[in-house]
């Protein structure tokens, strides 16, 4: 079991992903591109040994906290990401809305 409030999240910009090391090989990450201050978020990912254990939460969180201290507008693709803020509305305002919107 991971404890979550230990995890760190780190910024792999060279892999265009935020990297959680869980235990041994086993890494979870929120993939995203990034393209002057718009970042789109992707694709989340958590290896199913560790689903339900709050680890794509705090990714995601993680992830959105590096965006507003960087000042970037996110596209939120990945589902995961998608509903993070919408359960999370003090995320809204660096979200970008859709036309359809």
């Amino acid at each position: 079991m991971i404890d979550v409030n230990q995890l760190e999240v780190r910024n792999k910009a060279d892999k265009g992903r935020f990297e959680a090391q869980l235990e041994g090989e086993d890494v979870a990450f929120v993939a995203y591109s990034l393209r002057g201050n718009i970042i789109e978020m992707t694709h989340t990912e958590v290896p199913s040994a560790y689903a339900g254990q709050g680890i794509a939460s705090k990714m995601v969180r993680d992830a959105l906290e590096y965006a507003k201290a960087h000042k970037l507008r996110v596209i939120p693709t990945c589902p995961v990401v998608a509903a993070y803020i919408k359960k999370h509305p003090e995320y809204e305002d660096i979200r970008v809305k859709r036309f359809d919107e």
